[in-house]
């Protein structure tokens, strides 16, 4: 082997060491990871893409039958009186240290904000290394992040529920409690898994805010940034897709606070 060749073999081999040692730099890591995955899929879907859905096979309906009317029964009507304080035009909760995703990362990062909020030190990966420890896991549900917060910041409480709306945000805001919530969202398009791909996404954000007077909430975004203005009708469009579902952490003294705010939705 000539001494030209040995330079170049030699010089080769020391820029793959000098690689694989920068990437395991834990922040090199995450972005790598993040593009070799897209990349990788990307080709996947290019090789071997996605095929329509089969047709639905049509069901045979169940007979159906009409029940008896049942037979009314008269009640005293109780006349309710509305308790709940009339609400302000604008909240604005004191924002917390903003974190970026990391890869697939949405919900852990959305959590260590939420609970910095409540005194807590930490950061995404502290979380993911329990919820989620492949880092290829894509999905975190609710239940997941519940879990962390009670097992993990045992000082605190969490509660998730469905059929969320605007109004109850702004209550839980109003009461310094700010909430997560998953909603659908779009990729960026360098981020698209293949070449018909609709960039499809779900996504965490922590709501922090809201302005009566132009309808927008405030949120914390680990993807896109910090303090999003989000249009009402736009949230209620991108929230729907996961059944409105929010959740709300608390401190223990402070259940029948909240319990009082959720009204009907604890149960």
């Amino acid at each position: 082997m000539s001494k030209r060749i040995k330079i170049i073999v030699f010089g080769l081999a020391g820029l793959l060491l000098l690689a694989v040692a920068l990437y395991q730099i834990p922040h090199v890591k995450s972005v790598l990871s993040w593009r070799i995955e897209v990349w990788s899929t990307y080709f996947k879907n290019i090789v071997d893409p996605v095929g329509k859905m089969p047709t639905p096979v049509p069901s045979t309906p169940f007979a159906t039958f009409t029940p008896e009317p049942p037979t009314p029964t008269p009640r005293a009507t109780v006349q309710l009186t509305a308790t709940l304080p009339p609400l302000p035009a604008q909240v604005s909760l004191p924002s917390p240290k903003y974190e970026v995703q990391g890869i697939n990362n949405c919900g852990p990062a959305t959590l260590a904000m939420t609970l910095r909020m409540y005194g807590w030190e930490g950061d995404q990966y502290d979380i993911a290394r329990i919820v989620k420890p492949i880092d290829k896991d894509r999905n975190v549900n609710p239940d997941e992040l519940r879990y962390y917060i009670l097992n993990e910041a045992g000082w605190l409480r969490a509660e998730f529920r469905v059929a969320g709306d605007i109004d109850l945000l702004k209550r839980l805001l109003a009461a310094n409690y700010p909430v997560i919530v998953e909603e659908a969202s779009t990729l960026d398009p360098q981020d698209a898994n293949g070449p018909n791909d609709d960039l499809w996404d779900a996504h965490y954000l922590l709501v922090t805010g809201y302005d009566d007077t132009v309808e927008v909430l405030t949120a914390q975004d680990p993807l896109r940034g910090p303090d999003k203005k989000i249009p009402y009708a736009q949230f209620m469009a991108d929230w729907k897709p996961f059944n409105y579902v929010y959740m709300v952490v608390y401190f223990p003294q402070n259940e029948d606070e909240v319990k009082s705010i959720l009204g009907n939705n604890w149960d």
